[in-house]
């Protein structure tokens, strides 16, 4: 009581004062909320936690959707790429063999022609193009509008 750093406290004036600074620190922290901020939390997530987590849901759905439709999508885009490797190299082959004087028959062009082109289009493709005609292979490759049956866009 009688040391001069205590002093202070052990008068009958200290206890008033102190808690009319912590009563106004606490009006000045929770600002006429009364409800503490950890229970609103938890009530608000109690009550719009069901809703989030079906709109999580709905959207993870939609993805794993949308990435199936992508993976098709990239599946059949690389089938045709190898499909397009493929007969790129056999043409390049031909065409070697073409100039150093051998033949290539129309119906070797024909398989060549059919697996060039996609699922739809080959029976189109081999019951419409006269691959004895001279010419219609060449421009049907072409992608002649007028001579090959298939109207390419």
């Amino acid at each position: 009581m009688v040391h001069p750093s205590f002093k202070e406290l052990f008068q009958d004036s200290w206890t008033p004062e102190l808690k009319l600074k912590l009563e106004k620190f606490l009006a000045l922290i929770f600002k006429a909320n009364n409800t503490p901020k950890l229970l609103t939390i938890y009530k608000e997530n109690g009550q719009s936690n069901k809703e989030t987590l079906q709109q999580l849901h709905q959207q993870l759905v939609e993805a794993e959707r949308r990435s199936m439709t992508y993976l098709k999508r990239y599946n059949k885009i690389q089938a045709d790429y190898h499909n397009l490797i493929g007969v790129t190299a056999e043409l390049v082959d031909s065409l070697e063999a073409t100039v150093s004087g051998k033949m290539i028959t129309s119906e070797y062009l024909q398989s060549v022609c059919i697996r060039l082109f996609s699922n739809q289009m080959r029976q189109s493709l081999a019951h419409s193009v006269d691959f004895t005609r001279p010419g219609t292979v060449r421009l049907c490759l072409g992608r002649a509008p007028l001579l090959c049956p298939l109207n390419f866009k």
